[in-house]
């Protein structure tokens, strides 16, 4: 899990503000959230528990993993992948979650990808 945590600054530093990024153990359940960046879309910060919503769409994507469409606590429109986090022997360990705000100013969005 520590070498995924490690990967949030980079990910967040190539994707911007407007795009959230959680990673949850399942280690702990009442104090899931490991990482958190940019997390005004959930509103989720260190030591958070994993919600029974985020549980389930969790074991929904271990096998598929396609992103999906949904709205924030404060009704924002948002795109979300959920990515889960497996040890060698198959089990899972935690996810990687990453949210775009899709009501972002577009020329925010457009900005960050240039110097």
């Amino acid at each position: 899990m520590h070498g995924v945590v490690a990967l949030v600054p980079t990910l967040s530093t190539l994707l911007g503000k407007h795009c959230e990024l959680v990673i949850h153990s399942l280690e702990d359940p009442e104090h899931a959230v490991i990482a958190s960046v940019n997390a005004r879309l959930s509103q989720r910060g260190i030591g958070d528990p994993i919600q029974q919503e985020g549980l389930e769409t969790l074991l929904e994507k271990i096998d598929n993993q396609e992103a999906y469409f949904c709205r924030s606590k404060a009704g924002q429109r948002l795109k979300v992948g959920i990515s889960p986090i497996m040890n060698p022997h198959g089990r899972c360990l935690g996810s990687l979650s990453i949210a775009l705000n899709l009501e972002a100013p577009f020329i925010d969005l457009v900005a960050q990808f240039f110097p």
